[in-house]
């Protein structure tokens, strides 16, 4: 099932047709979670965000479209969304409920346990609705039931629980799905280049100002173009957009965090000036800075456990 307007492939994409989102995930909030639950058919929703996604389907059923593909998912399957990609579902069933986790991709790397290739999930090579074998259902939907637990204990203990949870849901589906991760791996480590990439990243993901394609490439040591195709491979997306993605998000975490002036976060964020920020910030988020922070907020409100009722 495809709704009207969900496109067949990225370049027939109407950014208009979707909700671009901001979580507010930061270093200080590294995992939300969302618990939605539905009572009204008609509750369709289509989105597109910077940070990763998890989600799973806790009770009914729900056809999640995705890469131009519909496939219904019942409780305990999950999805995967990566960097900036259009994504959105539609119920078959109700009452359904469905729990999201939103994951920065700065943070879940230090979320996985040592030695995980976290890229390879919500790789574009990878399945985006990835299937789950019967003895690990029941195992995912036992662990969203103890997310539903922690929202009352302190802020330490609950951000241990939830990367904990999420690990573990993460490895339920590795493990359904082993055969093809490792063939997607061991794809990806052969890659000449390969470690350069995930350097590039870290620069990026450490770096306030802005970072090239001409330098990202010469840190690999490579050519341009060579460089821009072996990002797009490994990570799905361009280098410009991955990195222009970041200094956007990072920004908008600024200007909900802090009371720094717009004019002060452009610089800090390697933007010219305050009128080309507002112009990308606008092109991403669909508002200018200075509405987002009035919504400062209520978004501020959904940090950590959000569940909502919609009817």
């Amino acid at each position: 099932m495809i709704r009207k307007g969900w496109p067949v492939n990225d370049n027939n994409f109407d950014s208009n047709n979707f909700s671009r989102k901001d979580f507010n995930v930061s270093p200080i909030d590294p995992i939300i979670v969302i618990d939605d639950y539905y009572v009204d058919k008609n509750s369709n929703f289509y989105d597109i965000h910077y940070d990763y996604e998890l989600g799973v389907v806790v009770k009914g059923a729900v056809t999640r479209t995705f890469r131009g593909k519909g496939k219904t998912l019942l409780p305990g399957e999950v999805w995967v969304t990566g960097i900036w990609e259009p994504h959105g579902f539609e119920l078959e069933e109700i009452p359904s409920e469905m729990m999201c986790f939103i994951l920065s991709p700065e943070s879940l790397s230090k979320i996985l346990p040592m030695g995980f290739n976290w890229i390879k999930i919500f790789s574009p090579e990878s399945d985006s609705t990835p299937p789950v074998k019967e003895k690990f259902k029941h195992l995912i939907l036992q662990a969203c039931n103890e997310v539903k637990e922690v929202v009352d204990l302190d802020y330490r203990t609950a951000l241990s629980w939830k990367a904990n949870i999420i690990a573990r849901i993460l490895l339920y589906v590795v493990e359904s799905n082993i055969d093809e991760y490792n063939k997607i791996q061991q794809q990806t480590e052969n890659i000449v280049g390969y470690d350069e990439i995930k350097n590039v990243v870290n620069l990026v993901f450490n770096t306030n100002g802005i970072v090239t394609v001409k330098e990202a490439a010469s840190q690999c040591m490579m050519s341009t173009s060579h460089f821009s195709r072996l990002f797009k491979k490994v990570t799905g997306v361009t280098f410009a957009k991955f990195a222009l993605g970041h200094r956007i998000k990072q920004s908008a975490i600024s200007l909900l965090d802090t009371s720094d002036p717009i004019k002060k976060i452009a610089t800090d964020w390697g933007f010219i000036d305050s009128s080309h920020y507002t112009k990308t910030f606008e092109n991403f988020f669909g508002t200018s800075p200075s509405e987002f922070r009035k919504q400062s907020k209520e978004i501020k409100k959904n940090r950590g456990i959000v569940t909502t009722d919609s009817t």
